[in-house]
């Protein structure tokens, strides 16, 4: 096994200086050991053979997330979406727009589903939502066609009403916003 030589904090400058050095075989073992150390790091690296497989791979990960937060298969939600956002997050840092556009959109119609299913949750549970849902939107101006969204946006905004915490009116505001910028670039 080759380890890099540093006492220092690992930079990535410093990392590449070193493994600038390094002949293929030696890369490959660094290659493996990264490939070992995690799931995460398995599908990235299957990224660079194969992007979809990738993607499913990756996929997989947030979906349970984003299902364990808001329709877990079992027992109740936890409606702790800080590690579903997460999930959504890390999965947009790999992954093709369209395909995080879509888990970003899943994240809010499961939280807008739990809020129907349970009832009225937190201001915090609200605001994750929200700050999704904002992201999502400006994606989408981004992604595709916005025209070709725009029924499923709909469609998410008005299972959105009629609930607490401003929540509502939050969605209302930042869906009125995002057809002001459609407007404005047709």
């Amino acid at each position: 096994m080759i380890y890099l030589g540093m006492a220092k904090a690992p930079t990535w400058n410093r990392i590449k200086k070193e493994l600038i050095g390094y002949d293929s075989s030696d890369l490959l073992e660094v290659i493996q050991s990264l490939y070992d150390l995690s799931k995460q790091n398995q599908a990235l690296l299957m990224g660079l053979v194969d992007q979809e497989a990738s993607v499913e791979a990756l996929k997989a990960p947030v979906v349970k997330a984003i299902a364990k937060a808001f329709n877990p298969h079992r027992g109740f939600p936890s409606f702790k979406t800080t590690e579903a956002k997460r999930a959504v997050y890390q999965f947009a840092k790999i992954a093709p727009q369209h395909e995080t556009l879509e888990m970003m959109l899943h994240f809010v119609q499961s939280g807008i589903w739990a809020t129907n299913q349970y009832g009225d949750i937190d201001e915090a549970f609200y605001t994750n939502l929200e700050d999704m849902w904002g992201v999502a939107l400006e994606l989408v101006l981004e992604v595709r066609e916005p025209q070709t969204e725009l029924s499923r946006l709909k469609t998410i905004l008005k299972s959105a009403q009629g609930f607490g915490w401003g929540f509502t009116d939050q969605m209302n505001d930042l869906f009125a916003l995002f057809m002001e910028k459609l407007e404005a670039t047709s």
